[in-house]
């Protein structure tokens, strides 16, 4: 149940309605490749994709840290959204600062990377 008090704690009201916490999940992304430039479209599918504010919802190509290699220093590219809902987000790749990095895709959605 949701209860709702006022700050004096003269009032409340309770919802027989439930609230869940859920957590989104990455199922598959495609394609796993594409030029440097950017510009690829790429399709992410997971669950509950579209949980959390849209508008703080953000795809990222991070680079992958390697402990045998040392860090490449590759910027996060940017993926711009197209379309977001609860089964997939399409979006397009930004550039990539070099040819060796590589990159992982993460989906963050309000500040927290998943």
């Amino acid at each position: 149940n949701i209860t709702v008090s006022t700050s004096s704690g003269n009032k409340i009201a309770t919802s027989n309605e439930q609230f869940m916490f859920l957590l989104p999940s990455i199922d598959s992304f495609f394609p796993t490749f594409g030029p440097r430039s950017g510009s690829t479209q790429v399709m992410i599918t997971g669950n509950n994709l579209d949980i959390g504010n849209t508008e703080q919802t953000r795809v990222i190509m991070r680079e992958i840290i390697n402990r045998r290699k040392k860090r490449q220093n590759c910027p996060d590219t940017e993926c711009s959204i197209m379309s977001i809902n609860t089964t997939y987000i399409t979006c397009y790749s930004g550039s990539a600062g070099s040819d060796d990095c590589l990159m992982i895709v993460a989906v963050e959605v309000n500040n927290n990377a998943f």
